[in-house]
C-alpha cells in the first residue's frame, strides 16, 4: 500500500465511508479505497461533479443513491478531486493538506 491509501484507508474508517477517491480533473484515479462501488467510476463521477458537468443517469448508478461528497484540491500546478461516498470528510481542511503534501513528495 501507497502512503495516499494508508491515509484514505484512516480516513475512511474514521469517517465511517463507504469509498474515498483522489482523481485528477479529468477523473483518472490516483488512489482510493472501498470495496462497495468501482473506484474508477467514483473518480469519474468526481471529477464530473467538481466541474460541473453533467452527471444525469451516472450518479445513481455509481453512488447506490449514497452521498456523494466532492472537494477539489490543487498540488502546485495540477488540481485534484476527493470524493467521499457515504458521508462527509470531517475536518477536511486538514485532510486536503495532508493529502497534498503526500502528493508532492
Amino acid at each position: 500500500m501507497t502512503a495516499l491509501e494508508l491515509f484514505l484507508e484512516r480516513l475512511a474508517t474514521r469517517n465511517q465511508l463507504g469509498a474515498v477517491v483522489v482523481s485528477d480533473k479529468k477523473g483518472r484515479v490516483v488512489s482510493g479505497v472501498g470495496l462497495m462501488v468501482d473506484l474508477r467510476d467514483l473518480g469519474k463521477l468526481g471529477s464530473d461533479v467538481a466541474s460541473g458537468r453533467s452527471v444525469d443517469g451516472e450518479f445513481q448508478r455509481v453512488t447506490g443513491g449514497d452521498d456523494l461528497y466532492v472537494r477539489e484540491l490543487a498540488v502546485g500546478e495540477q488540481s485534484y478531486v476527493l470524493s467521499s461516498l457515504g458521508g462527509r470528510v470531517r475536518r477536511i481542511a486538514d485532510a486536503t493538506d495532508a493529502i497534498g503534501r503526500i502528493l508532492a513528495a
